[in-house]
């Protein structure tokens, strides 16, 4: 096996813990709305708290691992990562299972976060780019796996043995992380972390173009996704009336989908610019919101529409994420940790904030309709902006 190829699987593994407990659970919320007597309103939040820990964690995870290392940090979070597990699976009601997701966010936003660094640590431009490419098409996997088990597992068993999954995924994990994982961080020092570097350094990050663009086309496009799980499996349950152990794969779709395209982009990175390639998956986006939003209005929400929207979305967020993320970090070697973060903070706040604003704007299907296809504009202004500004 070559060393692309072996740290495409380390990272992969690694960055896999978030999807997995994203995609596992989503199948999940129309059912743990009717076992606690609640409103979709209501149990949405245990998927947007989870973007925001998700979100937030990444913050932290990254400048920590830039200076004490990425292992001793993965270490960490992984325990945090497990006692939300715990939380969440005796959990006996709404609010502790909020917080149990909540802290489950926080511990499993390291995965991304050290990952994406620990490409970073030892490939650079076009290399890192394909490693990226081959860690987002295993990657891929991961989500569609996780919403057929969960999918399986609602129609065998009740909705508290999902967090029994994610938590032998985590101890696995962790026993990798402890005896397995090397670290990767050369520029890896003792002291304490200052705070206001931290917050110099993002602040620097944030409004720098070389950075902005290509991390918010990419947040753009992920924060779709994230849209689409965390409001789909009410319109799957409500209006077109599919069971749980059917929800999970029709929201596996769009990782099928990915997986495709992420084979797709890693042929095309051997011969074409990978920000080219970002804006040609940009485009693929809009058009896929466009559709989107014109069926919904149109004929209304139906299994083949939603399926199929979700996987040309899917399938452009892979053409686009090489690019992105190889951009976002390609100029900052010192801090790519820090990089790595705020840009998967930026897509999981993206996420958050698409899920959340989907439900502010009325009915589950009305959200669809408007929020997706305000997403991929953005997806498609920011990767043209990041063309013009280079």
């Amino acid at each position: 096996m070559s060393p692309e190829s072996r740290m495409a699987l380390v990272a992969a593994a690694l960055a896999a813990i978030g999807p997995i407990s994203l995609a596992v659970y989503g199948p999940a919320m129309p059912d743990i709305a009717r076992v606690f007597g609640v409103t979709e309103e209501v149990i949405a939040p245990t998927m947007a708290l989870y973007l925001a820990g998700f979100a937030g964690g990444q913050l932290l995870s990254g400048p920590l691992s830039d200076r004490y290392g990425r292992r001793p940090v993965m270490v960490a979070f992984l325990l945090l990562y497990l006692a939300g597990t715990a939380a969440a699976l005796l959990a006996p009601g709404v609010a502790t299972l909020t917080v149990g997701r909540l802290v489950q966010g926080l511990g499993a936003s390291v995965g991304v976060a050290i990952a994406r660094a620990m490409v970073r640590d030892r490939f650079d431009g076009q290399g890192a780019a394909r490693i990226l490419s081959l860690v987002g098409m295993v990657v891929s996997i991961a989500p569609a796996l996780g919403a057929l088990a969960g999918g399986l597992v609602l129609e065998v068993a009740a909705w508290r043995w999902l967090f029994v999954l994610m938590a032998v995924y985590a101890v696995a994990l962790l026993a990798f992380s402890l005896f397995r994982l090397h670290e990767t961080n050369s520029h890896a020092g003792a002291g304490a972390l200052p705070a206001t570097h931290v917050l110099r350094t993002y602040g620097r990050l944030l409004v720098d173009i070389r950075f902005l663009s290509p991390a918010l086309t990419g947040s753009f496009g992920i924060g779709g996704l994230y849209t689409f799980v965390t409001v789909v499996p009410f319109v799957l349950a409500g209006p077109i009336g599919l069971s749980p152990g059917l929800i999970g794969p029709a929201i596996a779709a769009q990782a099928a989908s990915y997986f495709v395209g992420a084979i797709l982009s890693r042929a095309l990175l051997r011969r074409h610019d990978s920000q080219r390639l970002m804006i040609f998956g940009a485009a693929i986006v809009l058009v896929a919101g466009v559709v989107e939003t014109v069926t919904l209005l149109t004929v209304g929400p139906t299994l083949v529409g939603l399926v199929a929207v979700m996987g040309l979305w899917a399938f452009g967020v892979a053409q686009l994420m090489p690019g992105s993320s190889a951009g976002a970090m390609e100029h900052f070697p010192r801090t790519a940790g820090a990089a790595a973060a705020l840009m998967g903070c930026l897509q999981m706040g993206a996420g958050m904030l698409g899920g959340m604003a989907a439900h502010w704007v009325g009915d589950s299907v009305s959200g669809l309709a408007v929020v997706p296809l305000a997403m991929a504009v953005g997806c498609l202004a920011m990767a043209l902006a990041g063309r013009r500004g280079a």
